[in-house]
């Protein structure tokens, strides 16, 4: 195969390739770089200034169920400690009147662009809780917040800290008060009921003789009640009446199952008895061998073929059986079955005898035990109306008495927690690290965005060139051609341009030079006015305008 003997490295294909598409490369460059660095003017360069608050235990630590009702709302709500901190209103109320002054561009927007500024100071805030190892110990919080101005991210964290613990003291404190009130009235209320509800019951229990510190169903150690025998003697039946039906029960029980015993046995047993031989059966001998003589006449009488044929030798073999049967009986000794009344049946009707009479005494003793319930029923009945009635002044008196208990008790507890809080409302939440804001904590830095937007321009000019060079599907050079010829080249015809193409190409190359040029400065002159914020009014005012809209959208 033939080829150029001397061909070209790929190194120096490599800077012929970068050498013819200088401008492929330097063009792409240039515009990424040069927009890269009015980004770089133009973006916020952003202070990151924190600050950590240490949450202090809850007023009850050995309260490991977390069921404390007055516990602080700082740790009772720590979980949602992000939502708490970034809070709307109150960061609205700082900015919008503490910190005006800092934010001018707060207070000379309206309504919609203040909401943007504010949703803007939101998404700059971060909250990180860090967690506790264990159980019991303080929590601490560490706020973060990014401002171009550092004094004001300073101010701003200061009085978020600030105003977020005091506004949870004040609402903890302002909400254990209002609960100490509620529960004063109805403590009052409590009481009040309970002193009427108790002079209700004295009266019921002196008219009725009743010990008023009793309750209407108290009883003594046996268990028998202290306001009127009746009930004692009722009692007492009627657990004898259970007795008595539960013996019943398994009385007749046992009578079904005797009766039951009893008609399963039979009345007469049989009784085999041997009788001596020469007992005459002459009669049923006659009858079978008329019967014989008959059937064997009519078997004569008819053919093989005939259908009763077989079924009457059949009968005639029967008939002779019976009869050798009998003859035999007439020669031998025969057992002869006697029946007399079944032994265990009249033992069985003895038991039956027993068990009627011992369901007969049950029964008249329930009988009496019935009487006696209904009796004692009787004279327990109007005393259970009285104690019944005087039941329901006790309860209601017992009802009161809890209801004022429970509720003195709830009320000294808050009291206590309101002393307690009071005494340690200082020391629930305490700024650890204050906000200092530091030229080293900004962001982005700017000597590393215009490095990154160098590097990225050079990248995407070398991209463009490369595959604008190594994308098409064809021969680049004679020495691309060269290489899979079979014979030698001997020269090449380089392009042939008219000078009306030339004019053409050199025309399209000073358009896109100038209008690249023009983009080019215009925006770099841009960015250097807004470098200076004191040549801000050589600035087209839509300029600005859509320039501060952009810086938001960044913050």
């Amino acid at each position: 195969m033939a080829g150029d003997p001397n061909p070209s490295g790929q190194i120096q294909e490599f800077l012929r390739v970068l050498r013819r598409r200088r401008w492929q490369i330097a063009l792409p460059a240039l515009f990424v770089f040069v927009l890269g660095c009015a980004f770089t003017v133009v973006i916020p360069k952003k202070y990151v200034v924190s600050t950590r608050v240490e949450i202090k235990e809850s007023r009850n630590p050995f309260d490991y169920e977390s069921k404390n009702r007055n516990e602080s709302t700082t740790a009772r709500e720590i979980e949602n400690v992000e939502q708490h901190i970034i809070n709307y209103a109150r960061i609205e109320r700082i900015v919008g009147t503490e910190l005006i002054d800092m934010w001018p561009e707060y207070k000379r927007a309206d309504s919609t662009k203040r909401d943007e500024i504010i949703v803007a100071i939101m998404k700059s805030l971060t909250v990180e809780r860090i967690e506790k190892n264990k159980e019991i110990g303080s929590t601490f919080i560490d706020i973060t917040y990014k401002d171009v101005d550092g004094k004001r991210a300073e101010a701003f964290l200061k009085k978020l800290n600030t105003a977020w613990i005091d506004d949870v003291i004040t609402r903890d404190l302002e909400n254990l008060e209002l609960e100490r009130d509620v529960l004063e009235s109805e403590f009052k209320a409590a009481s009040k009921r309970f002193q009427e509800e108790n002079a209700k019951w004295n009266e019921q229990a002196r008219l009725l003789d009743v010990n008023p510190s009793l309750p209407p169903d108290a009883t003594d150690r046996s268990g028998n009640s202290v306001n009127d025998f009746a009930f004692q003697q009722l009692t007492e039946y009627r657990h004898a009446r259970e007795v008595n039906e539960n013996e019943l029960a398994d009385a007749r029980n046992a009578l079904q199952s005797l009766e039951e015993s009893y008609l399963r046995e039979p009345e007469t047993v049989a009784v085999p008895v041997e009788v001596a031989p020469g007992e005459s059966y002459r009669a049923e001998r006659r009858a079978i061998e008329a019967q014989l003589e008959k059937r064997q006449a009519y078997l004569s009488s008819i053919k093989s073929a005939h259908s009763d044929y077989l079924k009457t030798k059949a009968e005639i073999e029967e008939l002779e059986d019976k009869l050798a049967e009998l003859e035999r009986l007439e020669t031998e000794p025969v057992i002869v079955t006697k029946y007399e009344e079944n032994p265990v049946r009249v033992e069985l009707r003895t038991q039956l005898d027993a068990a009627r009479r011992r369901v007969d005494e049950l029964a008249k003793a329930g009988k009496r035990l019935a009487a006696k319930v209904a009796e004692f029923e009787g004279r327990a009945q109007q005393r259970s109306e009285e104690l019944a009635l005087l039941a329901g002044f006790w309860d209601s008196k017992e009802e009161e008495l809890k209801r004022r208990n429970e509720l003195a008790a709830e009320l000294r507890a808050k009291e206590k927690a309101i002393r307690l809080f009071r005494d340690t409302s200082g020391r629930v939440a305490e700024v650890e690290r204050p906000p200092v804001a530091s030229d080293k904590d900004r962001e982005p830095n700017p000597w590393l965005l215009t490095a990154f937007f160098l590097f990225a321009g050079l990248a995407l000019g070398l991209g463009v060139a490369l595959a604008a060079e190594y994308a098409r599907n064809c021969y680049r050079t004679v020495g691309d051609l060269a290489l899979v010829m079979a014979v030698p080249v001997l020269g090449a015809v380089g392009t042939i341009t008219t000078r009306r193409e030339r004019r053409r190409s050199a025309l399209r190359r000073a358009v896109i030079g100038i209008s690249s040029a023009v983009i080019l400065l215009g925006v770099a002159w841009i960015a250097f006015l807004y470098a200076d914020e004191s040549r801000w009014e050589k600035l087209p005012v839509p300029v600005l305008r859509a320039i501060e809209d952009f810086r938001l959208t960044l913050m």
